[in-house]
């Protein structure tokens, strides 16, 4: 694994999740660079929308996390 490659997936995930609006060409072209296929960006945005997604329902509904044991 090249964590260089990792670090600018995940930087771009954080974008998605975060600053959506904020995402510009650059954005995509520095994932790209990596070797990212279209289909793989879709992805990582998809992972991305839904983690965030899943906090704020889990929020809005006041859900308590339960530790495994």
């Amino acid at each position: 694994m090249n964590p260089h490659r990792i670090r600018v997936i995940i930087e771009f995930a954080l974008k998605c999740a975060l600053t959506p609006q904020s995402l510009e060409a650059e954005d995509y072209d520095r994932v790209r660079d990596q070797g990212v296929s279209d289909e793989e960006l879709v992805e990582i945005i998809f992972i991305a929308s839904f983690a965030n997604m899943t906090d704020t329902l889990a929020d809005a509904l006041k859900l308590k996390w339960i530790r495994p044991s």
